[in-house]
């Protein structure tokens, strides 16, 4: 059970794990030496301190980065359940935020996936943990190219904060470029008895989204849901794939709203769907990418 030094430390923060006497004692059965690894981090329970009494397990999750392997224990009851999931098995990661509601998703080739909610004020350690677990999936560095010039991508003001990401991304990542962009905009049902009625009472806005790509990934920065009913200023979400990943993909016409297209990414056992507007620069998009009209399959 938990102890009263780690109650006296506990807070809604991600911390760093840096010696063994850091590690919550659920998880210290398994003699985890924290200096064995790139990086350890532990993940606290989501709730008030009001709440948390020295007796408590406090942490839901730790996270271990060692040279092959990503180790994640996650709290179960009143013990624990182990992933290990090897670098090269990692198949898509995405992040996203909204105010302090933090979710990170890993998804593996077998099409496991595992979920960790963090508090989003730390941002810095989990945007650490995911350069360190893409540089370990990737297998070389992209070079940029000769007289590559970045786009500037305007998608107006509410949607800045998707355009400053990208900017920070292009900056950090000068192998990356823009491959597509769009503005959000309000989608028309398709066709139906009352959909005239539902549209004119209750409009759906599709998110704004731009994709980056370099030889190596491709990025999609979004919101965290793509059809909303009213506008979202406040969520900011990263898509990150493996191109070397990809084993198929294509694009269809969107089930339910016009003009709209779903480009399906096949990864493995894993089928990542992203809505994006019709048009000449989707079809461009997935010629530089290398997937077709054609339905995944």
């Amino acid at each position: 059970m938990g102890s009263s030094r780690e109650f006296d430390a506990f807070g809604p923060w991600v911390l760093r794990v840096r010696s063994a006497d850091e590690v919550p004692p659920l998880y210290r059965p398994t003699e985890l030496d924290p200096a064995a690894f790139r990086l350890v981090l532990k993940v606290p329970r989501r709730i008030e301190r009001r709440d948390a009494h020295p007796g408590m397990d406090l942490y839901d999750c730790l996270i271990a980065v060692g040279d092959e392997l990503l180790t994640i224990m996650m709290r179960r009851d009143s013990g624990f359940e182990t992933v290990r999931l090897p670098f090269d098995r990692i198949v898509a990661i995405e992040q996203s935020v909204r105010l302090l509601d933090g979710r990170l998703t890993i998804r593996s080739a077998t099409g496991e996936q595992v979920l960790i909610p963090y508090n989003g004020s730390s941002q810095p350690l989990i945007d650490e943990l995911t350069r360190l677990l893409r540089d370990s999936y990737l297998l070389f560095s992209a070079v940029p190219k000769p007289g590559v010039v970045h786009r500037d991508v305007f998608l107006g003001p509410a949607d800045a904060a998707l355009a400053g990401v990208c900017r920070d991304v292009l900056r950090d990542e000068p192998g990356m470029r823009v491959m597509h962009a769009f503005a959000r905009r309000v989608v028309t049902p398709d066709s139906g008895p009352f959909s005239p009625i539902v549209h004119r009472l209750r409009p759906i806005t599709m998110h704004a989204g731009i994709v980056l790509a370099d030889e190596r990934e491709i990025q999609l920065i979004h919101r965290r849901e793509w059809f909303t009913p009213a506008g979202d200023n406040h969520s900011l979400a990263r898509t990150i794939v493996p191109r070397a990943r990809i084993t198929a993909g294509g694009a269809g016409p969107h089930p339910r709203y016009r003009d709209v297209s779903v480009v399906t990414v096949v990864l493995d056992a894993v089928r990542l769907h992203w809505p994006l507007p019709d048009g000449p620069e989707l079809e461009a998009f997935l010629v530089a990418v290398g997937l077709t009209r054609a339905e995944a399959h």
